[in-house]
């Protein structure tokens, strides 16, 4: 009897292991179209989209560089039915923002960048710990502002507690490509 039940679960065992199948998928590669992509909020010449990134922090490490890849303003422009003088657009992710600012011909006018509890470089932990010493990062902040694709002024703003204490500073950094300001 304990012969009959074993060879049994394993017949069953061999019959569900032979009845699957491996399905390969293609890649699958989304592409932030305005015509296609969900717009959040929308009202007169401010736009709002969520971000769909391939990979966990692709927007926040080049925002403006996934945008002029990913996103084509003279399409939605084109696709409105009234002319604006500019147009803002906002890209959104649950780290940060990007607002960009465009005229009515589709340049990039201006733009600001603000990401919360990015990663900092190693040479500003350390700079931290020394200048520190007993202080606990508790959170940061990534704020950028520039006029066209360049960023101008970029700085982190970083929340220190020691024991009940707590204070906010302030360190400013050097950015032109449009990425997160770390070395």
């Amino acid at each position: 009897m304990k012969n009959l039940i074993f060879y049994s679960l394993l017949v069953c065992f061999i019959a569900t292991a032979q009845s699957q199948e491996i399905t390969e998928l293609e890649e699958a590669r989304v592409f932030m179209n305005p015509v296609s992509e969900k717009i959040i909020a929308g009202e007169a010449d401010e736009f709002t989209f969520s971000v769909k990134e391939e990979y966990t922090g692709e927007f926040m490490q080049n925002p403006i560089g996934f945008m002029m890849n990913n996103f084509n303003v003279l399409s939605l422009i084109d696709h409105l039915d009234k002319d604006y003088d500019s147009y803002l657009v906002s890209f959104r992710t649950t780290k940060g923002a990007l607002n960009a600012e465009f005229d009515d011909e589709g340049e990039l006018k201006r733009h600001r960048q603000s990401f919360k509890d990015v990663v900092l470089s190693r040479k500003i932990m350390a700079d931290l710990y020394r200048d520190h010493k007993g202080w606990v990062a508790v959170g940061n902040k990534y704020i950028a502002r520039g006029n066209g694709d360049k960023i101008k002024k970029a700085y982190y703003k970083i929340k220190l507690v020691n024991g009940n204490r707590s204070q906010t500073i302030k360190i400013e950094q050097q950015a032109e490509d449009g990425r997160l300001a770390i070395d």
